[in-house]
């Protein structure tokens, strides 16, 4: 049986993890509306045409691809905190059990 100590140490490790979906989450969104907003400013000023609308078009929807998986990493990040919170609620409670049962 893990001691209060391992239970509480892999909880914040799971949420250390979450975090560092949401840091990976925010870097992905931050590029799609920057990096990839300002390469779509850039080539549309400088190309004209048919092929440059659906470049433009797709390249749009690459932008919102993007953005749909920094959602997704969010949700990730959400569902490691709320599996950690549940894990550690009923590691903690059988750890009291088991000691109660010692006493």
């Amino acid at each position: 049986m893990k001691t209060a100590g391992q239970i509480s140490m892999n909880y914040r490790e799971a949420i250390q993890q979450a975090r560092d979906l949401d840091t990976l989450a925010d870097k992905v969104r931050s590029t799609a509306n920057d990096k990839v907003e300002q390469s779509m400013q850039v080539l549309s000023s400088g190309w004209k045409g048919n092929n440059a609308t659906e470049f433009l078009r797709k390249y749009g929807q690459l932008k919102q691809q993007i953005l749909d998986s920094a959602k997704e990493l969010n949700a990730i990040a959400d569902d490691i905190r709320r599996t950690a919170k549940i894990v550690y609620d009923a590691e903690m409670a059988a750890l009291r059990i088991a000691q109660t049962r010692k006493a």
